[in-house]
């Protein structure tokens, strides 16, 4: 193997080494890149599902009877509070044992019937607010999905540079290598030449040893 030629396959395998680090150093980060997009996506499922849970824990029957008794007893202090408000001027109460009795029925029937719609409302406002969220979950990772493929891009040619610098590299050496060879050659035909012409045969050497030409 010539000069030349072991300059260019030393500088091609030192080229071609570096262009194999630059491509597996641009596979590692993008997946890595990959991970933190998983991890990402992961978190957002997850506060998806725990909203989704919370809604769900708001929706048991035990949740609902709370709810309607608490809205019972609301709306029993509020017809409670209705019963002492004085009918006539000067203060005199106008309402009789019967009227109260009357009235108490009337405000537990209510109370029980209003306690459902109560219950009803709140569900609904429940509902409403586990939507907004999950909508505002769904929104951010759309939104960082949609990004991903640009970010995954940008890493797979993080290190082109590198790549570049590594090609440059084999180039260089196998044009320097095949200069080196071209000199060589020009060498050696250049002293062959001079040898060649200091061994040229004299007016003697036409005749041989008897003088016969």
């Amino acid at each position: 193997m010539s000069a030349g030629m072991a300059v260019g396959a030393g500088t091609n395998i030192i080229g071609g080494a570096i262009k194999a680090a630059a491509a597996a150093m641009a596979q590692q980060k993008a997946f890595e890149e990959f991970q933190a997009e998983q991890a990402r996506q992961t978190g957002y499922a997850n506060e998806a599902g725990g909203q989704w849970r919370t809604s769900l824990q708001g929706a048991t029957a035990d949740t609902a009877r709370q709810q309607m008794e608490a809205g019972r007893q609301q709306r029993l202090m509020n017809f409670a509070n209705v019963a002492q408000v004085q009918l006539q001027p000067g203060g005199s109460h106008a309402m009789t044992m019967q009227d109260n009795a009357k009235l108490g029925a009337m405000s537990k029937s209510r109370a029980r019937l209003g306690s459902y719609s109560d219950w009803a409302l709140e569900q609904t406002l429940r509902d409403i607010k586990t939507q907004q969220e999950l909508n505002r979950i769904t929104s951010f990772a759309g939104g960082t999905a949609g990004v991903f493929p640009y970010k995954e891009d940008a890493a797979l040619h993080a290190y082109d540079w590198l790549a570049l610098i590594g090609n440059s590299i084999q180039q260089v050496g196998g044009a320097g290598g095949d200069t080196m060879d071209y000199f060589n050659r020009g060498t050696k035909g250049s002293a062959a030449t001079t040898n060649k012409t200091s061994q040229a045969p004299g007016w003697g050497d036409y005749y041989d040893t008897e003088g016969r030409g």
